[in-house]
């Protein structure tokens, strides 16, 4: 069960923050986690997300610097041009845009696997303030915006479509039968006391003897199954003579054939 739910909010000109409400407006929270602890671990979230999250608002910034010194270098070549100046060096400026461009592109390029690094480093950092949490029975965790997520569940002031929001960090409530330095799994028991729940095999060996029925019915048994083996010896040997006699050569006929008088070019001669 979620006792509280912070969005992560992005934004263009400025720095990426956690959205937080004031403790009373979450119900619940005040029965796991008293207002102090509360507001410590908001203040170590904020500072976190502002030193490692990959922020936008850089880029923002210097792509409107370099529009407004390409308007500049626009502007001074049309007052040289009116004022019949020929001076080349001022257009040195345009020289700033193409470096800007470069880095935010080099930037946007490595914006993924900066934000993969922030999210290894976030789950590290929430798995050390839960543990620190245990205590109290909650855990610290992100996820992905769902889609029953409302403004009211975040503590918005506007409609959810209204903010860019990059992932949701979520303070979940425990069971406290649950051991929570295994974060919930299960555990095995000790190799003592798994040997002392093994139940022995004591007393004595029962034999259990046949009766003269059961004698009487095995007998009968075996006859039927000495007949049975003997009606299949010989059906097999009756197949196999089957096999031979088809498989036996044809007879051989002989086959005259009257080839008439040889012509007389082919007689012997006569003396």
């Amino acid at each position: 069960m979620a006792l509280a739910t912070f969005g992560i909010i992005t934004r263009r000109w400025k720095p990426t923050y956690l959205s937080v409400d004031s403790y009373n407006s979450y119900r619940g929270l005040s029965d796991h986690i008293p207002e102090n602890l509360f507001l410590e671990r908001i203040t170590d979230l904020n500072l976190f997300i502002e030193k490692n999250y990959p922020h936008v608002y850089p880029d923002s910034y210097m792509f409107l610097v370099a529009i407004i010194l390409i308007i500049l270098a626009a502007v001074f070549s049309i007052v040289t041009r009116v004022l019949d100046i020929s001076l080349w060096y001022p257009l040195l400026i345009l020289i700033a845009p193409a470096l800007i461009a470069y880095w935010t592109t080099r930037r946007r390029g490595f914006y993924y696997l900066r934000l993969n690094k922030f999210y290894d480093s976030l789950y590290t950092h929430l798995k050390e303030i839960s543990s620190n949490d245990a205590p109290h029975h909650i855990r610290w965790g992100y996820r992905r915006l769902r889609d029953d997520d409302t403004a009211d569940t975040l503590h918005l002031t506007q409609d959810i479509s209204h903010w860019r929001i990059a992932f949701v960090i979520e303070i979940i409530q425990l069971d406290p039968e649950i051991d929570h330095s295994h974060n919930g799994q299960e555990v095995l028991p000790a190799y003592n006391a798994a040997s002392q729940d093994v139940v022995l095999d004591i007393g004595p060996d029962i034999i259990v003897r046949p009766t003269a029925e059961q004698h009487n019915g095995d007998q009968e048994e075996g006859a039927v199954q000495g007949i049975t083996t003997t009606t299949n010896t010989i059906s097999n040997r009756s197949a196999t003579n089957d096999n031979n006699t088809l498989m036996a050569e044809p007879p051989t006929y002989r086959q005259s054939i009257d080839l008439g008088t040889p012509p007389p070019y082919l007689r012997p001669p006569q003396d």
